[in-house]
């Protein structure tokens, strides 16, 4: 996609999701409004989420009006999604189809055997903060929904490690 190119609401989506686009994000924040989107979030269960601004508002950060959620919301609305509760079945599979093709596989993917199927969202704030939210389907049936949220951590591929190793335990035990 270049500068200037029309963008459909699903190709927002899938740049969102995929490759953690800023852009994107700040478009369709945008296009929705916080207030829309704080709803929908609070209806699914994700009652502490507080989108206030895109994520690019460089004004509004400095002003400390900063977007929050914590782990348990973030699952709450990956289980709202898988269990088909987020919107109609169609919609959620669709969901889960994009968050399939994540493209930053370091964290709770790295943790998972063979086989296991990941549907995720990772991210960044600033430079200490690395967080991975998954909704998991094991090989032997098992599923689950696991956030791991990173803080203070300088070296990226040292929270990367620590969130594969969480998976990992979590894997094991969802195993038997």
């Amino acid at each position: 996609m270049r500068v200037g190119q029309k963008a459909s609401v699903r190709d927002l989506l899938e740049l969102m999701i995929t490759v953690s686009s800023n852009l994107a994000t700040d478009i369709l924040i945008e296009r929705v409004g916080p207030a829309r989107a704080n709803a929908t979030a609070h209806a699914l269960g994700a009652d502490s989420i507080l989108v206030l601004r895109g994520v690019e508002d460089g004004v509004a950060y400095r002003a400390g009006r900063n977007n929050t959620t914590t782990a348990r919301d973030l699952g709450a609305l990956l289980a709202a999604i898988a269990e088909h509760r987020a919107a109609s079945r169609v919609a959620c599979d669709s969901m889960l189809a994009i968050l399939g093709r994540q493209h930053f596989t370091e964290g709770i993917p790295a943790g998972l055997p063979p086989g296991a199927r990941v549907y995720h969202k990772t991210g960044w704030v600033g430079q200490v903060v690395y967080h991975d939210a998954a909704y998991v389907e094991m090989p032997g049936g098992r599923r689950y929904v696991l956030v791991v949220t990173t803080g203070g951590i300088q070296l990226d591929t040292a929270a990367y490690h620590l969130v594969a190793d969480v998976s990992r335990i979590i894997s094991a035990t969802a195993s038997h």
